[in-house]
């Protein structure tokens, strides 16, 4: 039995991504999310993890790279540790169709007073 290695383009190596931290499958097993919340950019002193989440389909036996999502880029974090990161991509939920996808941000803060993060929906029209 084989198996096939997913892999995204346009993902850092510095930091590295932890492309995998999160997946999610569909009831059909067609439709793939793959968090990578350490996927960043640096500006030589700086790094910031904004995360991304890619979703892959399957046709046959072949998977495709079919749409990628990326968190804010500059996001400054709250969390100790961590410099700037979103984590964009911690947790990723896809519907029994795989026509929305939820994704998470625990380090984008919007109110930090209520300490709340950010939760993003996607449809199938962005899927």
């Amino acid at each position: 039995m084989g198996g096939s290695k997913l892999t995204a383009t346009g993902l850092s190596t510095n930091p590295p991504p932890r492309f995998g931290y999160a997946l999610s499958l569909n009831n059909a097993g067609t439709v793939l999310a793959v968090g990578a919340p350490f996927d960043g950019t640096t500006d030589g002193s700086t790094i910031y993890r904004n995360g991304q989440v890619v979703i892959f389909r399957l046709s046959g036996n072949i998977w495709t790279e079919d749409a990628i999502f990326q968190g804010s880029p500059l996001v400054p974090s709250f969390e100790q540790g961590l410099g700037n990161f979103s984590g964009f991509g911690y947790v990723v939920a896809l519907n029994a169709a795989g026509d929305l996808a939820v994704v998470s941000a625990p380090g984008e803060w919007k109110n930090i007073s209520l300490n709340y993060r950010d939760i993003f929906m996607y449809t199938d029209a962005c899927i």
